[in-house]
């Protein structure tokens, strides 16, 4: 139960860190968008600036499900597979307030008054925020694969190890 509940920590640890690297990734590539939309020319240094910003479309991509559009002049909006966007001219920011250690009876909840694990905020650049926990707008990539973790596949195995225990506990009682 311990090792269950240190590896439930461990994804909401994972959580935070996958945050950070896609706040970074958003915030690069709108800087890139920004330098693409100055640039009026096709030379070696905007070919230079669309395989730094590809690269880090890739980073995002292993965090988190996207998909990108191109527009005419060279720039990309990114959006979650669910359509909210992440970064045009602008990025978004992700938000996430891990809870620290974890008990048995910590779960997540889409009522935040009943929430004893961090969940992921979007805030909008022109304001807004959404709960991508919520929404089920993380469907795949690092982010979704902690979340499986920590709220289904390790609260099952919790379940498991409680029924478990509990039969122990009545066989070994009844003799």
């Amino acid at each position: 139960s311990t090792d269950s509940q240190a590896l439930r920590g461990e994804a909401e640890f994972g959580l935070s860190d996958a945050v950070g690297r896609a706040n970074n990734a958003m915030q690069r590539i709108a800087q890139i968008n920004q330098q693409l939309a100055a640039s009026s020319i096709n030379d070696g240094t905007s070919a230079s600036l669309r395989d730094e910003r590809d690269r880090y479309i890739d980073q995002l991509a292993q965090i988190m499900d996207i998909k990108v559009i191109q527009n005419d002049r060279n720039q990309v909006t990114v959006f979650t597979n669910s359509g909210i966007q992440l970064v045009g001219l602008d990025a978004s920011t992700l938000a996430f307030e891990g809870q620290g250690s974890m008990t048995a009876s910590a779960h997540w909840s889409a009522d935040p008054t009943q929430r004893t694990v961090g969940t992921i905020v979007l805030r909008g650049p022109n304001g807004g925020d959404i709960d991508l926990v919520a929404n089920n707008s993380i469907r795949s990539g690092q982010i979704a694969a902690f979340l499986e973790m920590r709220d289904k596949t390790l609260v099952q195995a919790q379940a498991q190890i409680d029924e478990i225990a509990a039969n122990l506990a009545r066989t070994l009682s009844d003799k």
